[in-house]
């Protein structure tokens, strides 16, 4: 009973990565709830809980108990599990499997700010160095490196861009923002050596990265021409 309304969920989930044009963040989304739900499945199962009506919000306390002593997990960590847990229990409330929502008033922990870890102008640099740009690939990863070191944007904001959100006339990207979503999306200029960079990409590498899927809107793309994903990035790097 248990694990079923979890695949049944997981299913909507990948569902939306479908209608999505920038599911790739809907799909890591899936992968990380899968794990996080089926160990909350198998903490249920030692209490003897075999259906989601049963589980209390005491079970749940005790879930939170467990993870921050006995697993000695991050705060980060704990906050996307009960992240996880409470989208699902929104599902099951949906799906009238359960009367009631025992997560609702459960609490995530505190997660202190950290500061992103930046690189000094000279580490820049030597990433430029290395990059091979008399290969499609190379001029591919030039352009990136520019987007990413003069706008500041995240890697996963950097493989959601499409072709369409870079401006060459007013030198601008529109950077989806964190997730994919638009209502935080911001218009970011572009210094000419950029702009000179990605036009270059666009016009005479992205053609060839692309001809196994001439349809694919992905301004980044990999060697298969289909939309460049985060891991492929830290790959290249």
């Amino acid at each position: 009973m248990l694990q079923e309304a979890v695949d049944e969920y997981l299913v909507s989930l990948s569902s939306q990565s479908y209608e999505d044009n920038r599911g790739q963040n809907n799909h890591n989304t899936t992968v990380a709830y899968r794990n996080d739900l089926t160990q909350f499945c198998a903490y249920l199962k030692q209490h003897e809980v075999e259906n989601w009506p049963r589980v209390t919000s005491e079970l749940l306390a005790g879930y939170l108990l467990e993870m921050r002593e006995a697993q000695a997990y991050r705060p980060t960590t704990i906050a996307r599990k009960i992240a996880a847990i409470k989208a699902f229990f929104r599902f099951l409330r949906s799906q009238e499997y359960i009367a009631s929502d025992p997560v609702e008033k459960l609490e995530s922990p505190r997660v202190p700010k950290e500061l992103p870890t930046v690189l000094s102008a000279e580490q820049v640099s030597s990433l430029f160095r290395q990059v091979d740009i008399a290969t499609p690939g190379g001029q591919r990863d030039r352009a990136m490196l520019h987007m990413l070191s003069t706008t500041g944007m995240r890697v996963t904001e950097l493989v959601s861009l499409n072709l369409g959100d870079f401006d060459v006339k007013q030198a601008t990207v529109v950077c989806p923002g964190r997730n994919g979503r638009s209502k935080r999306e911001r218009i970011l200029p572009l210094p000419p050596l950029a702009v000179e960079a990605i036009v270059h990409y666009v016009e005479k590498a992205r053609p060839h990265l692309m001809a196994r899927h001439p349809e694919q809107e992905a301004l980044f793309l990999n060697h298969h021409g289909e939309r460049l994903t985060r891991q492929g990035f830290w790959l290249i790097l």
